[in-house]
Parts: structure tokens; C-alpha cells; sequence
């Protein structure tokens, strides 16, 4: 499978009333450098890591700009730092 690459293209997204955690926001990461490669979001609380996996995985829309992953099938994951347990399905398909 070809590396995959996630692009941010000119990316502003906030919350309402309060000002844009991302303005014009342009970057590209990419697995150019083998498969298997890991990128780690750190920084302090409130700005915006979470989001910036949201926008990336699609859960969010920005409000202007785009955000791709190419190739479309690449495989792309992302560890949550708190686990997800959804009510409506049971314990074995909440692990499968």
C-alpha cells in the first residue's frame, strides 16, 4: 500500500463565541518515511488536539479549507486518551 498522508488546507474551525482554535491552518503529515510511523499531538489542555483528530478523522467539518487523507483506503488509527464504551452494543462487540 502507497504511505499515507493527512493535509490540512487553509483549515479554520472554533467553537461558538469563543475565537478559532485553527486559522488558515496548513500542514501535511505523512508516512514518507515507511509504514508503521507514529505522530504524537502533545501540548497543554484546551488547544485542540482533540479536535485537530476530529477534523482529521472527519467527525468534525471545518468551517472554511479542507481536509484529505490520501490515499482514501490508507490505514490510519487513533488512540483516544480515555476509552469509548458505546451503551447501545454489547461488552464483546464494544472489544471486537
Amino acid at each position: 500500500m502507497p504511505n499515507a498522508a493527512l493535509h490540512f488546507a487553509d483549515v479554520t474551525f472554533g467553537f461558538a463565541k469563543r475565537r478559532p482554535l485553527f486559522q488558515r491552518l496548513t500542514c501535511s503529515l505523512s508516512g514518507a518515511n515507511g509504514a508503521g510511523k507514529i505522530i504524537a499531538l502533545m501540548g497543554p489542555s484546551g488547544v485542540g488536539k482533540t479536535t485537530f483528530c476530529d477534523l482529521a478523522l472527519g467527525t468534525r467539518k471545518p468551517q472554511k479549507g479542507m481536509v484529505a487523507i490520501e490515499p482514501l483506503e490508507a490505514n490510519i488509527a487513533v488512540i483516544p486518551q480515555k476509552g469509548v464504551i458505546f451503551d447501545e452494543l454489547s461488552v464483546e462487540s464494544n472489544i471486537c
